[in-house]
């Protein structure tokens, strides 16, 4: 017998996403909070949101396209035949691991450019921690990227719950 939580209606799917995207917004200003405590407001702390917005950004444009567009699109490819399903899965998730792997590394490699580009005022000990930060966080691109491929996959078979929950 498959429980209720496993497979829900899509206004029960839509219901459980706007509610976990609104309790996720008080969590993500107690995050700011508690970075400002430790942190405080200082140069250094304006290098680490603008370290970890880039790879965040590039993560969120991949959210939106994954679940939209290149999951529906691989399915409506005339290549697979009918119940190929995880074949198709494994080839999408190794075109994008590829795809979002590389990205990935150029973000790393490409770092130095993109803090003077973006901030080109900041001090040596600052752009110095931004450098560390944007290698440290470059690879959030791959793995939040192959998240958002699972999560499609999850919401194609009408499996809601858990990737609502995720973000928690």
């Amino acid at each position: 017998m498959t429980s209720r939580f496993v497979k829900q209606s899509l206004l029960t799917a839509s219901i459980i996403t706007v509610a976990t995207g609104i309790l996720s917004r008080p969590i993500g200003y107690l995050r700011e909070a508690v970075i400002a405590d430790l942190f405080g407001t200082s140069p250094i702390l304006e290098t680490f949101i603008l370290a970890f917005t880039i790879p965040e950004l590039v993560s969120a444009i991949v959210f939106a396209a994954i679940p939209t567009a290149l999951i529906p699109a691989l399915q409506g490819s005339e290549d697979w035949p009918p119940g190929s399903e995880s074949r198709l899965f494994w080839k999408g998730f190794g075109v994008l691991a590829a795809i979002l792997g590389g990205l990935s590394l150029v973000v790393f490699l490409l770092r130095g450019e993109i803090l003077t580009a973006l901030a080109p005022t900041l001090n040596e000990e600052a752009r110095s921690t931004g450098l560390t930060l944007l290698s440290l966080l470059a690879p959030v691109i791959l793995f939040r990227g192959l998240e958002a491929y699972f999560r499609g996959w999850l919401h194609r078979r009408k499996h809601f719950l858990g990737p609502a929950l995720s973000p928690f």
